[in-house]
């Protein structure tokens, strides 16, 4: 696979500098990018939930049980029981005893589409409803929220500016780099 990761590396390097060079020629420096970035900033999110398992092959009444079964934990966590201690009792997610349901934090991409967007839409300590996703029925609670740093985030703002002039095309279908394009790898560790 190394020659392949070779060829990814470099192609995305070669997009970061058409990117670099479409925002320099239209006088898009960094002070404009971080206020861009202000107005639509990426999250990391930290989340507890629990999980009732019940993949969307398996049979209507098999999923009806597993829902049902998840928002009768729901239900007791809105009367008044501690959330860690409902998850640790009964999601069935591996590990989930022990983390009493919490999670590594994440960004967008960490986890499947539903289950960011239901975190992403709540207040840190507030809890959703029933949340199904192709691996079953969750339950979240949003413990943290934090705007990942602007450095962090350097690169998409960069490559989501350059999009929106229209100067460069990131599809696949972008122009290859030129034959003696190499990478630092010194460089690219720093």
């Amino acid at each position: 696979g190394q020659p392949w990761v070779a060829t990814r590396e470099r192609d995305r390097l070669w997009q970061l500098l058409q990117a670099e060079r479409a925002l320099d020629s239209a006088g898009v420096g960094d002070d404009m990018l971080q206020a861009r970035y202000r107005t639509d900033p990426q999250w990391e999110l930290t989340v507890r939930h629990l999980l009732i398992l019940s993949p969307r092959y398996e049979s209507e009444a098999t999923r009806s049980q597993a829902r049902a079964k998840a928002q009768r934990a729901l239900a007791r966590i809105t009367a008044g029981e501690e959330f860690p201690a409902v998850a640790a009792e009964l999601s069935e997610e591996p590990g989930a005893e022990g983390r009493q349901g919490l999670l590594t934090p994440g960004r967008e991409g960490s986890w499947v589409s539903e289950f960011w967007n239901a975190a992403l839409s709540l207040e840190p300590g507030e809890i959703s409803g029933v949340v199904e996703t192709r691996y079953g029925f969750h339950v979240l609670r949003l413990e943290d929220r934090r705007v990942v740093p602007f450095e962090e985030a350097r690169t998409g703002t960069l490559l989501d500016a350059a999009r929106m002039l229209a100067e460069l095309d990131t599809s696949a279908g972008t122009a290859p780099p030129p034959p003696g394009l190499t990478l630092d790898e010194e460089a690219l560790r720093d």
